[in-house]
Order: structure tokens, then sequence, then C-alpha cells
């Protein structure tokens, strides 16, 4: 009896073939996926954006705590200011509007909190840097009113000649000061070149605020220099968007909030001085 023979298909040599949809690897007799099963999440990769949630009823929610926090903080350190003689200008529809931008704006230390307890990367886009600068200075503002009332009273040497410099002008050195210093680290921390110098304008813009603060004697020509300043660091930034919007750039609701908040606010200042100087004629 001769040797039994394997019968020899036509491809039993060759390999099976990889799929070109997934570029997986033959089952080689694996038990396939069922149909209920899923498969285990993968990491992004190291380039790809964080995922950022839609805008949704709870974040309207939040909002309106933020601006109801806010308001309810800035009125009791107006009573306190008003209580111990330093006056300040009287609530009005314009004040309260600031308030409304302003507890808005601290929206964006409050995200910067959930996303990092996710474990999430914030800030992210450029705009979000905005957001995050927008709320800490609004932080800062909130906590000066009261720095002011504990050093009432007390000096501290000026820079030049023996000058005597109250104590809450220091404190209100901090504000530019933050704001200098977080206007850099965005204008490090963005690629987009258009943001890049949206920063870099608002640096110099926040620096010579400092520089004005600290020098013996401020002069009109240096106040307009300084309006002049603000009003260029918002047109750049409008600049930008504006390319951006052409780009069709993709970005979240979380970059575009704090650009509808420096708008708003630009055309709230505005505003406030037209209507100043009409009321003055």
């Amino acid at each position: 009896m001769g040797a039994e023979t394997t019968p020899s298909w036509p491809n039993a040599d060759r390999p099976e073939p990889r799929n070109d949809a997934t570029g997986a690897e033959p089952n080689n007799g694996a038990c396939p996926q069922q149909p209920g099963e899923t498969a285990a999440a993968q990491p992004p990769p190291e380039g790809d954006p964080p995922p950022r949630p839609r805008l949704g009823i709870g974040h309207l929610l939040a909002a309106t705590g933020l601006v109801a926090g806010y308001l309810g903080v800035a009125r009791i350190a107006w009573d306190a200011l008003e209580s111990s003689g330093v006056h300040v200008r009287d609530i009005d529809i314009s004040s309260a509007f600031s308030g409304v931008l302003g507890g808005l704006a601290l929206g964006g230390p409050v995200l910067v909190v959930a996303f990092r307890l996710r474990r999430v990367r914030f800030p992210y886009y450029p705009g979000e840097y905005l957001f995050v600068i927008m709320g800490v200075r609004v932080l800062v503002g909130v906590v000066i009113p009261f720095l002011i009332l504990w050093a009432a009273g007390l000096a501290v040497p000026g820079p030049a000649g023996g000058m005597r410099l109250p104590l809450f002008i220091v404190f209100a050195l901090a504000d530019p000061l933050l704001a200098a210093i977080l206007c850099l680290w965005g204008a490090l921390r963005v690629h987009e070149p258009g943001w890049r110098g949206f920063f870099a304008v608002a640096f110099v813009e926040t620096a010579s605020i400092c520089c004005c603060l600290v020098s013996p004697r401020v002069d009109l020509a240096l106040f307009i220099f300084l309006l002049w300043m603000g009003s260029l660091s918002t047109l750049v930034l409008m600049v930008v968007v504006i390319s951006d919007i052409r780009r069709h750039k993709a970005y979240p609701w979380t970059h575009w909030a704090p650009v509808f908040l420096r708008v708003a606010n630009l055309v709230f200042l505005v505003g406030v001085w037209m209507v100043s100087f009409w009321g003055t004629r």
C-alpha cells in the first residue's frame, strides 16, 4: 500500500490576505468579534486636538451661576468700599453689563479645572488661552478691592526721588502686570502666527500700562497712547478672527466664546465713551 498523500489545494501555501480597509492581520483561527462587542478604545495620537463637549444647557446654567456669583461678590466689595469712605461710581446699567461680561469670563478658569480633572488638555486652541487670561484678570479684579481696604492708609517708597506711592496703586499694578505675563505666555504657546501677533500686541499694551502706573508723572500723550494700544489689540484680534473665518478654521465654542466677550467689551467701552462725550457737550 502506497504512502498517503495530503491533498494540495490551490491556495494552501499562500498567506491569508490583509484587510485593506483596516490593515489588520488575519484572524488565524481566533474567535471572531461578536456583533454586540466593541473593541477597546485606543488613546488618540499625540498630535490630535483634545475633544470638546458640545455647548449645552448645562453650560448655560453654569454661566448663569457664574454671573450671579460675580455680581454678588462685586456688590459686597462695592458696599465695603463705600462704607470705608472710598468713593466708587454708582451702579447703573453699564456697570451691570460689565458685571455680566466679567462673570462669563470666569468660565475660562472654571473650564481649566473641569478639563484638568478629566485629564484633558486645556487650554489648547488659541481662543482658550484668551479665555483663561480674561478670567484670571476678573479674579484679580475681585480680590483687589478687598486688598485696598486692608491696606488703607499705608504707603511704600516710590521708584524715584523719594516719592511716596500709595499701596493701593501697587495692588492696582497687579492686574496689568499679571496680564502682561499671561499674554507673553499665550504668545509663546500658540502656533498660529495671527494669534501670536495678537498676544504680542496685548503684551505690549499691558506692559505699557505697568510702566504708566510706576512712572512719577502721567501726561495726556501717554494716556492717549495707552487707549490707542488697547483699541489696537482688539482690532488685531478682529482681523485674525475674520481671517480664520475666511479660511474655514474649525474651532469649538470654547475658542469662540472669549472672542465674543472681547468684542462685546469693546462695543461696551465705545458706547460708554460716546455717551460720556455727548453728555458733557
